[in-house]
Protein backbone atom coordinates (compact mmCIF):
# COMPACT_ATOMS: atom_id res chain seq x y z
CA UNK A 1 0.00 0.00 0.00
CA UNK A 2 1.71 3.15 -1.04
CA UNK A 3 0.70 6.69 -2.50
CA UNK A 4 0.52 6.81 -6.36
CA UNK A 5 2.79 9.71 -6.16
CA UNK A 6 5.47 7.97 -5.38
CA UNK A 7 5.56 5.77 -7.91
CA UNK A 8 8.55 6.07 -9.29
CA UNK A 9 10.25 3.03 -11.07
CA UNK A 10 13.55 1.71 -11.16
CA UNK A 11 14.90 -1.49 -12.57
CA UNK A 12 18.07 -3.26 -11.80
CA UNK A 13 19.43 -5.95 -13.60
CA UNK A 14 22.15 -7.63 -11.89
CA UNK A 15 24.21 -9.44 -14.31
CA UNK A 16 27.78 -9.87 -15.88
CA UNK A 17 30.31 -7.29 -16.52
CA UNK A 18 33.69 -6.84 -17.99
CA UNK A 19 37.17 -4.75 -16.32
CA UNK A 20 36.30 -1.34 -14.74
CA UNK A 21 36.47 1.26 -16.14
CA UNK A 22 38.90 3.70 -14.56
CA UNK A 23 37.23 7.01 -12.56
CA UNK A 24 38.76 10.44 -12.22
CA UNK A 25 37.97 13.69 -10.73
CA UNK A 26 36.27 15.90 -12.60
CA UNK A 27 38.53 18.79 -13.82
CA UNK A 28 37.82 22.29 -13.35
CA UNK A 29 36.20 22.46 -16.85
CA UNK A 30 34.07 19.32 -16.61
CA UNK A 31 32.78 20.79 -13.47
CA UNK A 32 31.48 24.19 -15.23
CA UNK A 33 30.29 22.12 -18.12
CA UNK A 34 28.27 20.20 -15.15
CA UNK A 35 27.13 22.98 -12.60
CA UNK A 36 25.21 24.75 -13.68
CA UNK A 37 23.62 23.24 -16.29
CA UNK A 38 20.48 24.05 -18.57
CA UNK A 39 17.33 21.88 -17.09
CA UNK A 40 19.72 20.50 -14.58
CA UNK A 41 17.21 18.73 -11.86
CA UNK A 42 16.27 20.63 -8.53
CA UNK A 43 18.05 20.30 -5.52
CA UNK A 44 16.93 17.07 -3.95
CA UNK A 45 14.43 17.73 -1.09
CA UNK A 46 15.94 15.84 1.38
CA UNK A 47 19.66 15.16 2.88
CA UNK A 48 20.88 12.38 0.82
CA UNK A 49 23.60 11.85 2.80
CA UNK A 50 22.27 9.23 5.56
CA UNK A 51 23.62 6.55 3.71
CA UNK A 52 26.28 5.21 5.67
CA UNK A 53 26.05 1.55 7.52
CA UNK A 54 25.07 1.78 10.72
CA UNK A 55 27.82 0.86 13.35
CA UNK A 56 27.08 -3.11 13.69
CA UNK A 57 28.22 -3.26 9.94
CA UNK A 58 32.06 -2.21 11.38
CA UNK A 59 33.03 -5.68 11.01
CA UNK A 60 31.96 -6.61 8.26
CA UNK A 61 33.43 -3.39 7.00
CA UNK A 62 36.64 -4.65 8.10
CA UNK A 63 36.53 -7.99 6.65
CA UNK A 64 35.67 -6.36 3.32
CA UNK A 65 39.21 -4.59 3.50
CA UNK A 66 40.80 -7.36 4.50
CA UNK A 67 39.44 -9.35 1.48
CA UNK A 68 40.38 -6.14 -0.88
CA UNK A 69 36.83 -5.32 -1.12
CA UNK A 70 36.77 -1.93 -1.64
CA UNK A 71 33.64 -1.55 -3.67
CA UNK A 72 33.23 0.04 -7.22
CA UNK A 73 31.64 3.34 -8.50
CA UNK A 74 28.54 3.13 -10.95
CA UNK A 75 29.14 3.73 -14.49
CA UNK A 76 25.87 5.78 -15.50
CA UNK A 77 23.45 4.93 -18.44
CA UNK A 78 21.59 8.09 -19.58
CA UNK A 79 18.15 8.46 -20.23
CA UNK A 80 17.95 11.75 -22.09
CA UNK A 81 21.13 13.99 -22.98
CA UNK A 82 24.76 12.80 -23.52
CA UNK A 83 26.13 9.45 -21.68
CA UNK A 84 29.28 9.91 -19.06
CA UNK A 85 29.80 6.38 -17.48
CA UNK A 86 31.53 8.36 -15.19
CA UNK A 87 29.34 11.07 -14.12
CA UNK A 88 26.10 11.12 -13.62
CA UNK A 89 26.03 14.99 -14.22
CA UNK A 90 26.78 14.28 -18.04
CA UNK A 91 23.24 14.05 -18.63
CA UNK A 92 19.65 15.59 -18.00
CA UNK A 93 18.45 12.68 -16.63
CA UNK A 94 20.73 9.57 -15.47
CA UNK A 95 19.37 6.64 -15.24
CA UNK A 96 18.65 6.00 -11.40
CA UNK A 97 16.51 9.51 -11.31
CA UNK A 98 13.52 7.88 -10.40
CA UNK A 99 14.88 5.45 -8.13
CA UNK A 100 16.47 8.60 -5.89
CA UNK A 101 13.13 10.22 -6.62
CA UNK A 102 10.91 7.59 -5.07
CA UNK A 103 13.59 7.45 -2.33
CA UNK A 104 13.54 10.80 -1.49
CA UNK A 105 9.84 10.39 -0.71
CA UNK A 106 10.20 7.37 1.12
CA UNK A 107 12.80 10.07 3.07
CA UNK A 108 9.73 12.10 3.59
CA UNK A 109 7.84 9.50 4.94
CA UNK A 110 5.42 9.77 2.20
CA UNK A 111 5.34 6.19 0.15
CA UNK A 112 6.74 3.09 -0.32
CA UNK A 113 9.70 1.61 -2.54
CA UNK A 114 9.51 -1.69 -3.79
CA UNK A 115 12.52 -2.92 -4.96
CA UNK A 116 12.30 -6.53 -7.22
CA UNK A 117 15.26 -8.63 -8.06
CA UNK A 118 15.92 -11.73 -10.36
CA UNK A 119 19.02 -13.52 -10.28
CA UNK A 120 20.83 -17.12 -10.22
CA UNK A 121 21.37 -19.54 -7.34
CA UNK A 122 23.66 -16.37 -5.81
CA UNK A 123 20.29 -15.10 -4.46
CA UNK A 124 17.75 -18.04 -4.26
CA UNK A 125 18.19 -18.28 -0.45
CA UNK A 126 17.95 -14.61 0.17
CA UNK A 127 21.62 -14.24 0.26
CA UNK A 128 22.90 -10.95 -1.02
CA UNK A 129 19.66 -9.34 -1.10
CA UNK A 130 19.11 -9.99 2.85
CA UNK A 131 21.94 -6.68 3.41
CA UNK A 132 20.30 -4.77 0.90
CA UNK A 133 17.22 -5.01 2.36
CA UNK A 134 18.81 -4.40 5.78
CA UNK A 135 20.48 -1.66 4.91
CA UNK A 136 17.43 -0.12 2.50
CA UNK A 137 14.97 -0.42 5.54
CA UNK A 138 17.23 0.82 8.01
CA UNK A 139 17.00 4.12 6.49
CA UNK A 140 13.90 4.56 5.07
CA UNK A 141 11.89 1.64 6.78
CA UNK A 142 10.64 -1.86 6.41
CA UNK A 143 7.28 -1.92 4.59
CA UNK A 144 6.46 -5.43 4.26
CA UNK A 145 8.64 -8.96 3.52
CA UNK A 146 7.49 -8.71 -0.80
CA UNK A 147 6.57 -11.71 -2.37
CA UNK A 148 7.19 -15.28 -0.75
CA UNK A 149 7.33 -18.50 -2.35
CA UNK A 150 4.54 -21.00 -1.19
CA UNK A 151 7.50 -23.12 -0.22
CA UNK A 152 11.44 -24.14 -0.83
CA UNK A 153 13.09 -24.66 -3.58
CA UNK A 154 14.76 -28.18 -2.19
CA UNK A 155 13.50 -30.04 1.04
CA UNK A 156 16.53 -28.05 2.58
CA UNK A 157 17.18 -23.98 3.01
CA UNK A 158 15.84 -21.51 5.01
CA UNK A 159 12.62 -19.98 4.88
CA UNK A 160 13.53 -16.28 4.60
CA UNK A 161 11.63 -15.83 1.45
CA UNK A 162 8.79 -18.45 1.64
CA UNK A 163 5.66 -19.96 3.90
CA UNK A 164 7.76 -20.65 7.59
CA UNK A 165 5.31 -24.29 7.08
CA UNK A 166 4.62 -25.90 4.22
CA UNK A 167 3.86 -29.76 2.94
CA UNK A 168 2.22 -31.13 -0.30
CA UNK A 169 3.68 -29.10 -2.82
CA UNK A 170 5.51 -29.99 -6.25
CA UNK A 171 8.15 -27.30 -7.18
CA UNK A 172 8.73 -26.46 -10.55
CA UNK A 173 11.32 -23.47 -12.31
CA UNK A 174 12.29 -21.81 -15.73
CA UNK A 175 15.75 -24.40 -15.36
CA UNK A 176 13.27 -27.69 -15.11
CA UNK A 177 13.90 -30.17 -18.42
CA UNK A 178 10.30 -30.84 -18.09
CA UNK A 179 7.33 -28.61 -19.09
CA UNK A 180 5.54 -26.64 -16.34
CA UNK A 181 1.82 -27.58 -15.64
CA UNK A 182 1.16 -24.38 -15.96
CA UNK A 183 2.73 -21.30 -17.72
CA UNK A 184 5.41 -19.41 -15.04
CA UNK A 185 4.81 -16.19 -13.95
CA UNK A 186 7.06 -13.70 -12.54
CA UNK A 187 8.91 -15.57 -9.85
CA UNK A 188 9.92 -17.74 -12.73
CA UNK A 189 8.75 -20.19 -9.92
CA UNK A 190 5.20 -22.02 -9.16
CA UNK A 191 3.64 -24.89 -6.50
CA UNK A 192 1.67 -27.50 -7.67
CA UNK A 193 -0.28 -28.92 -5.15
CA UNK A 194 0.33 -32.83 -5.27
CA UNK A 195 -2.79 -33.79 -3.28
CA UNK A 196 -3.62 -31.66 -0.04
CA UNK A 197 -1.44 -29.43 0.44
CA UNK A 198 -1.01 -25.78 2.40
CA UNK A 199 1.29 -22.91 3.19
CA UNK A 200 1.34 -20.83 6.55
CA UNK A 201 2.72 -17.53 6.10
CA UNK A 202 4.39 -15.67 9.25
CA UNK A 203 2.96 -11.64 8.47
CA UNK A 204 5.29 -9.39 10.54
CA UNK A 205 2.99 -6.69 10.67
CA UNK A 206 1.63 -6.96 7.31
CA UNK A 207 -1.51 -4.98 6.67
CA UNK A 208 -2.26 -6.78 3.27
CA UNK A 209 -1.52 -9.85 1.14
CA UNK A 210 -1.35 -10.48 -2.65
CA UNK A 211 -2.23 -14.11 -3.37
CA UNK A 212 -1.00 -14.98 -7.40
CA UNK A 213 -2.49 -17.91 -8.26
CA UNK A 214 -4.27 -19.26 -11.10
CA UNK A 215 -7.74 -20.40 -11.80
CA UNK A 216 -9.44 -22.95 -14.37
CA UNK A 217 -11.89 -25.83 -14.33
CA UNK A 218 -8.82 -28.49 -14.00
CA UNK A 219 -7.66 -26.71 -11.16
CA UNK A 220 -9.07 -27.17 -7.85
CA UNK A 221 -9.88 -23.81 -5.17
CA UNK A 222 -7.77 -22.11 -2.99
CA UNK A 223 -8.73 -21.06 0.28
CA UNK A 224 -7.41 -19.11 2.74
CA UNK A 225 -7.51 -18.16 6.56
CA UNK A 226 -5.93 -15.74 9.20
CA UNK A 227 -4.65 -17.22 12.54
CA UNK A 228 -6.63 -20.10 12.40
CA UNK A 229 -9.73 -18.40 11.94
CA UNK A 230 -12.86 -20.13 9.32
CA UNK A 231 -11.49 -21.07 6.22
CA UNK A 232 -12.93 -18.75 2.78
CA UNK A 233 -12.09 -19.79 -0.43
CA UNK A 234 -10.23 -17.56 -2.81
CA UNK A 235 -12.57 -16.04 -5.39
CA UNK A 236 -11.35 -15.92 -9.10
CA UNK A 237 -12.34 -13.16 -11.58
CA UNK A 238 -12.39 -15.44 -14.19
CA UNK A 239 -10.46 -18.28 -15.69
CA UNK A 240 -6.64 -17.85 -16.04
CA UNK A 241 -3.88 -16.11 -13.43
CA UNK A 242 -5.17 -14.16 -10.52
CA UNK A 243 -3.66 -11.76 -8.33
CA UNK A 244 -6.07 -11.51 -5.33
CA UNK A 245 -5.91 -9.17 -2.47
CA UNK A 246 -6.64 -9.80 1.10
CA UNK A 247 -7.60 -6.96 3.57
CA UNK A 248 -5.60 -8.53 6.89
CA UNK A 249 -6.72 -7.21 10.25
CA UNK A 250 -4.53 -5.51 12.30
CA UNK A 251 -2.35 -7.33 14.72
CA UNK A 252 -2.76 -10.80 12.58
CA UNK A 253 0.16 -13.07 12.86
CA UNK A 254 -0.43 -16.02 10.23
CA UNK A 255 -2.22 -16.37 6.86
CA UNK A 256 -2.28 -19.80 5.82
CA UNK A 257 -3.38 -21.30 2.05
CA UNK A 258 -4.81 -24.37 1.76
CA UNK A 259 -5.31 -26.89 -1.35
CA UNK A 260 -7.58 -30.14 -0.92
CA UNK A 261 -6.83 -32.06 -4.59
CA UNK A 262 -3.76 -32.40 -6.47
CA UNK A 263 -2.90 -29.68 -9.80
CA UNK A 264 -3.81 -26.17 -7.77
CA UNK A 265 -1.07 -23.62 -8.70
CA UNK A 266 0.61 -20.99 -6.43
CA UNK A 267 3.13 -18.44 -7.82
CA UNK A 268 3.45 -16.45 -4.99
CA UNK A 269 2.00 -14.37 -2.01
CA UNK A 270 2.65 -10.86 -1.48
CA UNK A 271 2.78 -9.34 2.18
CA UNK A 272 3.01 -5.77 2.60
CA UNK A 273 2.63 -2.90 5.33
CA UNK A 274 0.32 0.11 5.46
CA UNK A 275 3.69 2.44 6.84
CA UNK A 276 6.06 4.07 4.28
CA UNK A 277 9.53 2.42 3.72
CA UNK A 278 11.31 -0.09 1.32
CA UNK A 279 10.10 -3.52 0.16
CA UNK A 280 12.37 -5.95 -1.54
CA UNK A 281 10.82 -9.05 -3.88
CA UNK A 282 13.64 -11.49 -4.48
CA UNK A 283 13.34 -13.99 -7.34
CA UNK A 284 16.55 -16.47 -7.58
CA UNK A 285 16.68 -19.28 -9.48
CA UNK A 286 19.35 -21.91 -9.40
CA UNK A 287 21.05 -22.58 -13.39
CA UNK A 288 19.14 -19.23 -14.64
CA UNK A 289 20.59 -16.98 -16.95
CA UNK A 290 18.91 -14.43 -19.53
CA UNK A 291 17.98 -16.87 -21.57
CA UNK A 292 15.87 -19.17 -19.17
CA UNK A 293 14.46 -15.56 -17.55
CA UNK A 294 13.11 -15.77 -21.18
CA UNK A 295 11.01 -18.87 -21.20
CA UNK A 296 8.52 -16.94 -18.46
CA UNK A 297 5.47 -16.46 -20.27
CA UNK A 298 6.04 -12.73 -21.40
CA UNK A 299 2.17 -11.80 -21.03
CA UNK A 300 1.87 -13.16 -17.48
CA UNK A 301 5.58 -12.41 -16.02
CA UNK A 302 4.55 -8.37 -18.09
CA UNK A 303 1.36 -8.76 -16.33
CA UNK A 304 2.50 -9.79 -12.77
CA UNK A 305 5.78 -6.69 -12.86
CA UNK A 306 3.48 -4.01 -13.72
CA UNK A 307 1.27 -5.02 -10.68
CA UNK A 308 4.32 -4.84 -8.27
CA UNK A 309 5.06 -1.23 -9.62
CA UNK A 310 9.34 -2.01 -8.76
CA UNK A 311 10.67 1.14 -8.07
CA UNK A 312 14.21 -1.12 -7.91
CA UNK A 313 14.53 -4.20 -10.14
CA UNK A 314 17.61 -6.50 -9.95
CA UNK A 315 18.90 -8.76 -11.89
CA UNK A 316 21.83 -10.63 -10.87
CA UNK A 317 22.67 -12.88 -13.52
CA UNK A 318 26.05 -13.78 -15.15
CA UNK A 319 28.09 -16.58 -13.65
CA UNK A 320 25.96 -19.26 -15.55
CA UNK A 321 26.30 -17.18 -18.68
CA UNK A 322 30.38 -17.16 -18.52
CA UNK A 323 29.82 -21.36 -17.99
CA UNK A 324 28.00 -21.40 -20.50
CA UNK A 325 30.47 -19.96 -23.24
CA UNK A 326 32.79 -22.70 -21.75
CA UNK A 327 30.55 -25.08 -22.64
CA UNK A 328 29.78 -23.90 -25.74
CA UNK A 329 26.12 -24.21 -25.62
CA UNK A 330 25.93 -20.35 -25.95
CA UNK A 331 27.81 -17.56 -28.40
CA UNK A 332 28.54 -14.39 -27.31
CA UNK A 333 26.19 -12.50 -29.48
CA UNK A 334 23.20 -15.06 -27.83
CA UNK A 335 24.16 -13.97 -24.52
CA UNK A 336 23.92 -10.60 -25.71
CA UNK A 337 20.77 -11.04 -27.69
CA UNK A 338 19.01 -12.56 -24.46
CA UNK A 339 20.12 -10.07 -21.82
CA UNK A 340 18.67 -7.68 -24.02
CA UNK A 341 15.54 -9.36 -24.73
CA UNK A 342 15.33 -9.57 -20.94
CA UNK A 343 15.80 -6.06 -20.42
CA UNK A 344 13.39 -4.90 -22.90
CA UNK A 345 10.89 -7.36 -21.99
CA UNK A 346 11.43 -5.89 -17.96
CA UNK A 347 11.46 -2.66 -19.32
CA UNK A 348 8.34 -2.53 -21.62
CA UNK A 349 6.28 -4.25 -18.61
CA UNK A 350 7.58 -1.06 -15.84
CA UNK A 351 8.29 1.52 -18.81
CA UNK A 352 9.55 4.26 -16.19
CA UNK A 353 11.69 2.21 -14.05
CA UNK A 354 15.20 3.41 -14.24
CA UNK A 355 17.46 0.59 -15.10
CA UNK A 356 21.01 -0.81 -13.33
CA UNK A 357 22.77 -3.75 -14.07
CA UNK A 358 24.88 -5.35 -11.97
CA UNK A 359 27.83 -7.46 -12.73
CA UNK A 360 28.63 -11.84 -11.77
CA UNK A 361 31.11 -12.11 -9.06
CA UNK A 362 34.75 -13.74 -9.82
CA UNK A 363 33.98 -17.39 -11.31
CA UNK A 364 37.11 -19.83 -11.87
CA UNK A 365 37.92 -22.88 -13.42
CA UNK A 366 37.73 -25.52 -10.36
CA UNK A 367 34.83 -26.83 -8.15
CA UNK A 368 33.61 -30.23 -8.20
CA UNK A 369 33.99 -32.39 -11.24
CA UNK A 370 31.64 -34.45 -12.87
CA UNK A 371 32.61 -38.08 -12.80
CA UNK A 372 35.52 -39.09 -14.25
CA UNK A 373 36.98 -35.72 -14.51
CA UNK A 374 40.08 -34.81 -13.28
CA UNK A 375 39.79 -31.20 -11.68
CA UNK A 376 41.61 -28.93 -13.01
CA UNK A 377 45.71 -28.29 -11.80
CA UNK A 378 45.00 -24.47 -11.07
CA UNK A 379 41.26 -24.08 -9.31
CA UNK A 380 41.48 -20.76 -8.77
CA UNK A 381 42.56 -19.61 -12.40
CA UNK A 382 39.92 -16.65 -13.39
CA UNK A 383 36.94 -18.57 -15.94
CA UNK A 384 38.20 -17.21 -19.28
CA UNK A 385 35.01 -16.62 -20.41
CA UNK A 386 34.12 -13.91 -17.42
CA UNK A 387 35.77 -11.23 -18.88
CA UNK A 388 33.89 -11.31 -21.99
CA UNK A 389 30.37 -11.54 -20.28
CA UNK A 390 31.38 -8.49 -18.12
CA UNK A 391 31.97 -6.80 -21.59
CA UNK A 392 28.59 -7.81 -23.03
CA UNK A 393 26.74 -7.05 -19.64
CA UNK A 394 28.07 -3.37 -19.59
CA UNK A 395 28.04 -2.66 -23.40
CA UNK A 396 24.09 -4.11 -23.00
CA UNK A 397 23.46 -1.89 -19.97
CA UNK A 398 24.70 1.23 -20.92
CA UNK A 399 23.20 1.16 -24.39
CA UNK A 400 19.74 0.35 -22.90
CA UNK A 401 20.14 3.79 -20.43
CA UNK A 402 21.11 1.21 -17.23
CA UNK A 403 23.74 2.47 -14.62
CA UNK A 404 26.07 -0.05 -14.11
CA UNK A 405 27.86 -1.91 -11.20
CA UNK A 406 30.90 -4.01 -11.65
CA UNK A 407 30.24 -6.23 -8.89
CA UNK A 408 33.47 -8.24 -9.93
CA UNK A 409 35.89 -5.19 -9.49
CA UNK A 410 33.66 -4.35 -6.66
CA UNK A 411 34.77 -7.56 -4.58
CA UNK A 412 38.51 -6.92 -5.49
CA UNK A 413 38.44 -8.36 -9.03
CA UNK A 414 41.10 -11.23 -10.14
CA UNK A 415 41.96 -13.64 -7.06
CA UNK A 416 38.51 -12.36 -5.13
CA UNK A 417 37.20 -16.29 -4.49
CA UNK A 418 40.45 -17.34 -3.73
CA UNK A 419 40.72 -14.90 -0.68
CA UNK A 420 37.41 -15.56 0.03
CA UNK A 421 38.22 -19.48 -0.26
CA UNK A 422 41.69 -18.92 1.98
CA UNK A 423 39.14 -16.94 4.64
CA UNK A 424 36.55 -19.54 5.02
CA UNK A 425 33.70 -18.11 3.45
CA UNK A 426 33.91 -20.09 -0.21
CA UNK A 427 32.03 -23.62 -0.55
CA UNK A 428 33.71 -26.77 -1.42
CA UNK A 429 32.25 -25.95 -5.24
CA UNK A 430 34.59 -23.12 -5.60
CA UNK A 431 31.36 -21.16 -7.34
CA UNK A 432 29.27 -19.67 -4.22
CA UNK A 433 30.20 -17.67 -1.22
CA UNK A 434 29.04 -18.85 2.37
CA UNK A 435 26.86 -16.28 4.00
CA UNK A 436 29.89 -14.23 5.46
CA UNK A 437 30.58 -13.70 1.96
CA UNK A 438 27.11 -13.09 0.26
CA UNK A 439 27.49 -10.67 3.08
CA UNK A 440 30.07 -8.93 2.00
CA UNK A 441 28.65 -9.22 -1.88
CA UNK A 442 25.56 -7.27 -0.05
CA UNK A 443 26.95 -4.47 1.18
CA UNK A 444 28.94 -3.76 -1.94
CA UNK A 445 25.74 -3.60 -3.79
CA UNK A 446 24.10 -1.50 -0.93
CA UNK A 447 26.97 0.69 -0.89
CA UNK A 448 26.22 1.89 -4.74
CA UNK A 449 23.09 2.08 -4.76
CA UNK A 450 23.22 4.61 -1.76
CA UNK A 451 25.98 6.74 -3.51
CA UNK A 452 23.98 6.78 -6.64
CA UNK A 453 20.96 7.91 -4.67
CA UNK A 454 23.41 10.92 -3.20
CA UNK A 455 24.82 11.44 -6.62
CA UNK A 456 21.27 11.21 -9.07
CA UNK A 457 20.80 13.94 -9.77
CA UNK A 458 24.12 14.58 -9.02
CA UNK A 459 25.32 18.24 -7.89
CA UNK A 460 29.01 16.79 -8.11
CA UNK A 461 30.53 14.00 -9.73
CA UNK A 462 31.14 10.60 -8.33
CA UNK A 463 34.50 10.62 -6.25
CA UNK A 464 36.80 7.96 -7.58
CA UNK A 465 36.24 6.01 -4.28
CA UNK A 466 33.02 5.92 -3.15
CA UNK A 467 31.67 7.13 0.12
CA UNK A 468 32.15 3.16 2.07
CA UNK A 469 35.55 3.93 0.98
CA UNK A 470 36.30 6.60 2.72
CA UNK A 471 34.61 5.29 5.71
CA UNK A 472 36.56 2.06 5.64
CA UNK A 473 39.74 4.03 5.67
CA UNK A 474 38.49 5.34 9.31
CA UNK A 475 38.54 2.06 10.95
CA UNK A 476 40.99 0.34 13.21
CA UNK A 477 42.93 -2.77 11.85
Amino acid sequence: MRSSSSRALLFVAAVAVAAPLGVEPPRPDEEEACFPRAGAPPTPSVDRRGGAAPHYYHPLRQLMRRLGAGGAPLEWGCLEGAADAQRACACARPALTHFADALDAAARKEGQVRVVVFGNSLIASDGVTQVVRARLAGRFGDAGRGFLLADRLASYGPRARTAQRAHGWRVETTADLERPFAPLGLAGVQHVSEGPASSRFALDGAAQATVFWLAASRMPPLFWRVDRGRWAKLAASGAGPQATTLELPAGARTLELRADDADAVVQGVVLEGASPGVVVDVFGVPSADANLWLETDEALFSEQLAARAPDLVMVMLGGNEAKRLAWGSATRDTTEEDLRAFLVRARAAAPQASCLVVGPIDSVVGGAAPPGVEPPEEPFRERPQLQAVISIERKVALAEGCAFLDLYAAMGGKGSLERLHEAGYLHEDLTHPRQKGLDVLGQLVADALFDGWAATPAEAALAPAPRAQEEMATLPP
